[in-house]
């Protein structure tokens, strides 16, 4: 059973709405939560890599600081709490093609 697959066993078991704090390495946390699996808009399974502010923001030409006040109205990023976000490579993606 992979890393991955053992903590996501550990968090369903858990009551919803339970506050779960694991002692995680950060590049182990951050390596984990990269490589999800998100469900596509056409209901397969596609590999979505996620990525920091700090990569949306030099990818956009932002500041890390506009990329954060955007994202409140992006609907494809996930909070990791208050100070980290992750934004979907996809979504990125397909919000970048709506804005040509």
């Amino acid at each position: 059973m992979t890393e991955r697959a053992v903590l996501h066993a550990y968090v369903e078991h858990q009551a919803p709405g339970a506050t779960v704090t694991l002692q995680i390495p950060r590049e182990k946390w951050l390596a984990l939560f990269t490589e999800l699996t998100v469900e596509s808009t056409e209901g397969k399974r596609a590999d979505d890599r996620l990525l920091t502010a700090e990569e949306v923001a030099k990818r956009l030409r932002l500041s890390i600081a506009v990329v954060y006040r955007r994202a409140k109205r992006w609907p494809f990023t996930h909070r990791l709490g208050r100070k980290k976000l992750l934004i979907s490579e996809t979504g990125l993606n397909r919000w970048l093609e709506r804005q040509r």
